[in-house]
């Protein structure tokens, strides 16, 4: 085997080695990036002491809202018979 074909076969795949490895490192860090903002995100809502009144009411509130299209849809059902 010549020279240059042995170092053809050698340096193909640590070519593609480092581009898969530089691929792992970027993915890698972009998921760490996301959790740390989702972690903070989670810090200021949880540090927030209107938040479980408000959740509350939101919670109440697309309660009502559902109800209102279910009452809607029976509604539309019933005039359609």
């Amino acid at each position: 085997m010549p020279q240059g074909r042995a170092m053809e076969l050698l340096i193909i795949p640590l070519i593609v080695g480092g581009i898969g490895w530089a691929v792992w490192k970027v993915r890698t860090k972009s998921r760490a990036n996301d959790m740390a903002r989702l972690d903070e995100a989670w810090r200021v809502v949880l540090n927030d002491p209107q938040y479980m009144h408000r959740r509350r009411y939101e919670e109440y509130h697309r309660e009502v809202e559902a109800q209102a299209r279910k009452a809607e849809a029976q509604a539309r059902k019933a005039e359609q018979l």
